[in-house]
């Protein structure tokens, strides 16, 4: 018993020394294609940063951004939908005002920040955009639940609070 302790110990010292791996060539990671769409690194993007620099992916990567999602939507849903549906007068079906996750395409920006920290900065959105793959979604005044974003550090596995947007 004592040995397997301790070999759980020495395993567990030793991953955390390594280094995170993972791909640039993202297509070759395991994602639905259909809803999610992953950009290589491009400053050019109002969601790399300035100080930015490019940041490998690994499917683990995926899963817990995946994971965050689920999460900030579940949370939403469960705190601020009815609190949506009551400020506009109860005038509308509450299904309105409930994010339903499967209806909206992703866009992932993977980056490492100034400070070394691997960051995910993922849209979603629900309107049309045809070029949704190749061009990033800049979200307009009134969007409302259509858009919403969420930043995940990869790190820290930590995500901001999600960003819905604006009702106009």
């Amino acid at each position: 018993m004592k040995s397997i302790i301790i070999a759980i110990l020495f395993a567990s010292f030793l991953s955390c020394g390594q280094k995170v791996s993972g791909t640039f060539e993202y297509q070759s990671l395991i994602f639905d294609t259909s809803k999610i769409t992953i950009f290589s690194y491009d400053t050019s993007l109002y969601s790399f940063p300035k100080y930015s620099t490019p940041l490998p992916l690994t499917n683990e990567d995926i899963i817990l951004a995946d994971s965050f999602l689920t999460n900030a939507v579940n949370k939403f849903n469960g705190k601020y939908s009815r609190r949506f549906y009551e400020a506009f007068g109860e005038r509308v079906s509450i299904d309105n005002f409930i994010i339903n996750l499967s209806k909206y395409r992703q866009q992932y920006f993977p980056y490492k920040d100034g400070n070394g920290q691997r960051m995910l900065e993922v849209i979603c959105f629900c309107r049309a955009f045809p070029q949704w793959r190749t061009k990033e979604f800049v979200s307009s005044n009134g969007d409302g639940l259509s858009t919403f974003t969420l930043r995940i550090n990869l790190s820290t596995r930590q995500a901001d609070n999600i960003v819905i947007g604006s009702f106009g």
